[in-house]
């Protein structure tokens, strides 16, 4: 279930430093948040986004191909400004960049996941459960913390419900992130055909004029 994984990784989380997915402190926990974001990514509701996403890449894709060929020469998305070319080590460069638009997108939901998880621990304080460090637990920093002035089940119950509730709230920030890079996807092929559309005519005034 995911909010089990969700409630998991907030335990084990660092209280201290930064809560960006690429930054140094969070590191360590990388395959627990790719874990929570595969199981959110396939979820109902999320799946059929995720599933169009992949769709407009591989058109998208195929669209470079048919418009510039798979040779080694290079050209450029004229509104993302990167540089393709048709085959770099043994891996098409177009493949590339399907590959590394999907680990954007599972990048911005693993952000989503901690900023979700601050805002959790933000609650939590403001609904005055103070968290203090166990003492005797050598090698578990974070997994230590106890209620002091109310009940610890009452705690529980609380993040349970809390991060319930912000598990609806990235599942739908998912969804959000994803009709959006379908629609970047969608223009960026109009714009690169008619950019194509241009040469061409372009190339054939110049043939009509020459002869």
């Amino acid at each position: 279930m995911i909010s089990r994984k969700l409630i998991q990784l907030e335990k084990v989380l660092p209280r201290e430093g930064s809560m960006k997915f690429n930054s140094y402190n969070i590191r360590p926990y990388h395959n627990q948040i790719l874990s929570i974001v595969d199981d959110i990514l396939s979820s109902d509701g999320v799946k059929e986004f995720y599933g169009k996403y992949t769709d407009v890449l591989d058109e998208e894709v195929e669209a470079f191909r048919k418009m510039y060929g798979e040779g080694n020469r290079e050209y450029a998305n004229s509104k993302t400004g990167e540089t393709f070319i048709g085959v770099s080590d043994g891996l098409k460069q177009q493949e590339c960049y399907r590959e590394r638009k999907i680990e954007e997108m599972r990048t911005s939901i693993a952000n989503m996941i901690l900023q979700n998880i601050k805002m959790f621990r933000m609650d939590a304080e403001d609904s005055g459960f103070i968290l203090i460090p166990q003492m005797n637990s050598p090698g578990r920093p974070n997994a230590h913390h106890r209620r002091r002035d109310m009940d610890f089940q009452q705690y529980e119950s609380f993040r349970e419900i809390n991060l319930q509730k912000r598990l609806e709230i990235i599942s739908h920030g998912c969804i959000y992130q994803l009709s959006k890079g379908i629609q970047q996807s969608f223009y960026s092929q109009l714009e690169e055909k008619e950019k194509l559309r241009h040469v061409v005519n372009m190339a054939r005034k110049e043939n009509y004029y020459r002869y």
